[in-house]
């Protein structure tokens, strides 16, 4: 449900146009938009631990602090994605901090990110982005009756226009086809919800 919540909100906030997101896995979930630079801002660990210790921090203290960051930014994006957060391949833009002042990394990325290849954010991307956000959204409050209420179905949810949400797959009720629209119709932005769900009965007979 978390990742569900994480997508959705990130794909409501992309498709309003300017946004910075800082990891979550936005590389990934933004990779098939051309709109959206991705950048990988990398500097050696004793570049880093001497940023921490200008601000205060121990020594000690500074290198658990940014192991304690990359093992947790590394093991939420293979978890969620099964992709490697490290490899440069996911990127746009590489900054290496060793070489570079921040001024000139900010102005590098503004440079980019002001180019009419990726400044240049269609109708259609953001009407997809909005779409998706719907589907996160659809997604999450059915696995959270899942969760909740001891709802148990087998269901995929599709967003085939703004507003419109197409539920498949199968239950063993007619309660349960009901209260699935029921929670689709409650989420936010769902105007019409298309109810292809089957009723499998115990004895095999589908309707």
């Amino acid at each position: 449900v978390y990742l569900e919540r994480l997508a959705s909100a990130l794909y409501e906030l992309a498709k309003q146009g300017d946004a910075v997101f800082l990891g979550r896995g936005s590389h990934v979930l933004l990779r098939d938009f051309q709109c959206a630079l991705h950048v990988w801002v990398t500097a050696s660990p004793e570049s880093r631990i001497r940023t921490l210790l200008k601000q205060g921090w121990t020594r000690e203290a500074a290198v658990r602090a940014i192991k304690r960051s990359d093992d947790e930014r590394s093991a939420l994006v293979k978890f969620a994605f099964g992709v490697d957060w490290e490899d440069p391949a996911r990127y746009d833009l590489v900054l290496n901090m060793d070489k570079l002042s921040v001024p000139v990394a900010v102005s590098t990325v503004l440079h980019v990110v002001r180019s009419p290849a990726i400044s240049d954010a269609s109708g259609e991307a953001l009407r997809a982005l909005g779409m998706l956000a719907l589907a996160r959204r659809a997604e999450a409050a059915l696995l959270e009756a899942t969760v909740s209420q001891g709802f148990s179905a087998s269901l995929s949810v599709a967003v085939t226009e703004p507003g419109t949400v197409r539920v498949s797959g199968d239950v063993d009720t007619p309660e349960r086809r009901a209260e699935a629209e029921k929670i689709l119709r409650d989420v936010s932005g769902v105007d019409t919800v298309e109810n292809a769900i089957r009723v499998i009965l115990r004895h095999g007979t589908g309707v």
